[in-house]
């Protein structure tokens, strides 16, 4: 049988033996009725939430009981009232509102082997208490005063009244003393809530957390169309705030499109503490190059909320514009504070400018102010050719003393900037130039050789990284052996092998290799394209790698690697934007 919890017991009530000792009437409890629902007694639904061991109970009985009536059944008579009452040192017995969950005994005419026929009742003395026994069916009790003749007693379904002489009796059930008087139930201190079960949408963090998962939910569905997306963005931006146009390039499009980027990034990272901060390094610097201050960010915040709402549809759930709203807060707050951290742009005014070929050209510059990188490392311009279009180019060779930048500029096809700067750049016109960006480093402190694959313009990365070596190298440090490997479409995109020769003229741990595209036949230089130099050298698995080029190249060079088993742990190179296109 299973044990039921039983239902919280209130005042006890005083009946029974307790009641004519003068007790105070917790010594007993009436027992539970039966559940007209499953039929069950008493007995089979196992143990019964008691102050003191349960008093024997008779067996079941051969005839099944009868089923008390439902509520609506029940006589809406009032109960009779009581006579005057005798006085006694006994608690009144109270007679329970529920008609259906009291034992109402029958009581019959028939004379009681203890009482003489015609006597009136009187109250009986208490016997001494014998070994516990089974008690007869609840009686009448003397603590009323015999009821008037004339008082009709309400029509109750009774239940049948129980042969306790011939009953067996029922053993004695162990005592519980956890469930004694209960002083610990009304001595227990106040409980306090839990910290996590306190309104839990009235902290920041947790209002975060929501915002972040409204903005991830929809974004996931949403970025394929990020191009349309971000012209609707732009469009809604400039009729919000027309005096913004000015801030974003004649081609606004590829603009929007990664300050758009940028904002949504940060927006879904608004409830995990480690993406939020780089997140919000990339929409500072988004706003720092378009210059866009404070009084911006009301009219950003809606126009981009406004153009996801147009293309989510059915996706906007009840709520996603508060919780949009407030992720932009969330993220344009510390984007704001850290682009006011960030270090200052330089100008800078073109003093060379040497063209090689059609599409390549080496752009000479001294800032204003040094410029502080790291050899690898690379930097934002922007020309007056293309104004807040910026362009990120990496200066050839290690810092100089005379603090000159020395720029490696290819015209890439379609591509705005480039091309301006390969073809329009003159002397003495002024650039802007941001603060350095990159973790390419050279780190010589790593026991594996170094292998260096720099295609085209890569040759920038790569020449600032031997001169890192070989400066250390002159200092006394046990430089690890490096090879080069410098890859081009024609002789004029290798004009570096001269200074990579210089400078392996004096540095026994490195080796350097060109391959040319469209030049087979010279003897100095590798056949191929830079992947296919790589591949034919050998297999690099005990090597770390840095490569340094186009996305393409980058891409293939990649590819190539793995499929010979080098690591992906081991290859490193700056992640490319679609600004390195333009």
């Amino acid at each position: 049988m299973s044990a039921e919890p039983a239902e919280p017991i209130g005042p006890a009530v005083p009946r029974g033996r307790a009641a004519r000792e003068g007790g105070t009437g917790a010594d007993e409890v009436s027992a539970p009725a039966e559940d007209p629902a499953s039929g069950e007694t008493p007995q089979d639904r196992g143990r019964v939430l008691r102050l003191v061991p349960a008093a024997p109970r008779p067996t079941a009985l051969a005839t099944p009981p009868t089923v008390p009536p439902p509520p609506e059944a029940m006589p809406t008579a009032p109960l009779p009232t009581p006579g005057p009452r005798i006085p006694s040192a006994a608690a009144p017995r109270q007679v329970p509102d529920d008609a259906r969950t009291a034992v109402v005994p029958r009581v019959t005419d028939e004379a009681r082997p203890d009482d003489a026929e015609g006597a009136p009742v009187t109250p009986r003395p208490a016997a001494p208490e014998p070994e516990i026994a089974p008690e007869p069916a609840f009686t009448a009790e003397p603590e009323f005063a015999p009821e008037p003749a004339a008082a009709p007693r309400p029509e109750v379904t009774r239940r049948p009244e129980v042969d306790t002489t011939t009953a067996a009796p029922v053993p004695e059930a162990p005592k519980a003393p956890a469930q004694a008087p209960t002083p610990a139930r009304a001595q227990a201190p106040a409980r306090t809530p839990r910290p996590e079960a306190t309104t839990p949408l009235a902290s920041p963090r947790s209002d975060a957390a929501r915002a972040g998962e409204a903005v991830r939910a929809v974004w996931s569905r949403l970025d394929d169309q990020e191009d349309d997306l971000a012209h609707w963005f732009a469009a809604l931006l400039f009729s919000l705030a027309p005096g913004l146009r000015a801030h974003f390039p004649t081609q606004a499009d590829r603009a929007a499109r990664r300050l758009l980027r940028a904002s949504i990034a940060a927006m879904s990272a608004v409830d995990r503490p480690q993406e939020l901060a780089s997140a919000v390094e990339t929409l500072a610097k988004e706003t720092r190059a378009l210059g866009l201050d404070a009084s911006a960010d009301e009219p950003v915040g809606v126009a981009l909320v406004g153009a996801v709402r147009e293309f989510a549809g059915e996706l906007w759930a009840p709520g996603a514009d508060a919780a949009w709203s407030l992720a932009y807060s969330l993220a344009a707050e510390p984007a704001r504070r850290r682009a006011a951290t960030m270090p200052g742009v330089v100008t800078g005014t073109v003093v060379a400018h040497r063209r090689l070929s059609w599409d390549l050209a080496v752009i000479t510059v001294a800032p204003d102010e040094p410029v502080d990188y790291r050899p690898g490392q690379w930097v934002t311009v922007e020309v007056p050719q293309r104004p807040r279009m910026w362009r990120r180019l990496t200066p050839a060779g290690a810092p100089r003393a005379d603090g000159l930048l020395e720029f490696h500029v290819r015209a890439v096809e379609g591509g705005w900037v480039s091309r301006s700067l390969v073809a329009h750049s003159q002397c003495g016109e002024q650039w802007r130039i941001g603060p350095a960006e990159g973790d390419l480093d050279a780190d010589v402190t790593a026991e594996r050789e170094l292998l260096i694959v720099a295609g085209g313009t890569g040759a920038s990365v790569a020449l600032a990284l031997c001169d890192d070596l070989a400066a250390q190298a002159a200092q006394g440090v046990d430089v690890r052996p490096t090879t080069v490997i410098v890859g081009g479409r024609t002789p004029e995109d290798l004009h570096t092998l001269d200074r990579f020769a210089a400078i392996a003229d004096d540095a026994p741990w490195l080796a350097v290799v060109g391959a040319c595209e469209s030049d087979p036949l010279d003897l100095e230089l590798a056949p191929g394209t830079v992947v296919e130099a790589v591949t034919r050298a050998g297999q690099w698995l005990s090597h770390d790698v840095v490569l340094a080029g186009s996305p393409e190249m980058i891409r293939a060079t990649t590819a190539a690697l793995l499929v010979d088993g080098t690591p992906l742990d081991r290859i490193h190179y700056d992640p490319f934007t679609e600004g390195d296109e333009d």
